[in-house]
């Protein structure tokens, strides 16, 4: 039992539907890994959207918090386009105040579909509030 390695860390992927039509989600990886790195996001990332059409679902949106592993993977290693390259100038000149140049779409090299690479900032906002929750109950000198 001494030899048994154990997982430090636990990734789960998870497939939900874009319809608000349809009800439905499912786990569709989950694994143990000693440590969570962008590469190792990226891999299942990818695996997961070259398998999953085989059994009649497609990706075209990934989502994950604002952990820095999660946005180096997307941004920096799986992102091939910015929003300004694929969405119509018209929508674009709609909203000047945004910023469409940052890294955050792929495109399969095949079959040319865009990927949408999103963190969710939620997150962020509530380590911040569980942070500041946690500074509140400390004993100050």
């Amino acid at each position: 039992m001494d030899e048994l390695k154990l997982a430090h860390e636990h990734l789960v992927f998870k497939w939900s539907s874009l319809d608000p039509d349809i009800k439905y989600s499912e786990v569709v990886a989950s694994i143990n890994v000693n440590k969570v790195t962008p590469e190792v996001i990226t891999q299942i990332t990818e695996l997961l959207r070259e398998t999953m059409p085989v059994h009649g679902l497609k990706c075209a949106l990934g989502c994950s918090d604002a952990a820095g592993c999660n946005w180096v993977a997307f941004k920096g290693i799986m992102s091939t386009h910015t929003f300004r390259d694929v969405l119509p100038p018209e929508t674009i000149a709609k909203y000047p105040d945004i910023d469409f140049d940052i890294m955050c779409v792929n495109q399969n090299p095949v079959t040319k579909e865009f990927f949408i690479l999103n963190r969710i900032t939620i997150h962020i906002i509530a380590n911040v509030i569980n942070y500041s929750d946690y500074l509140h109950t400390q004993t100050h000198y």
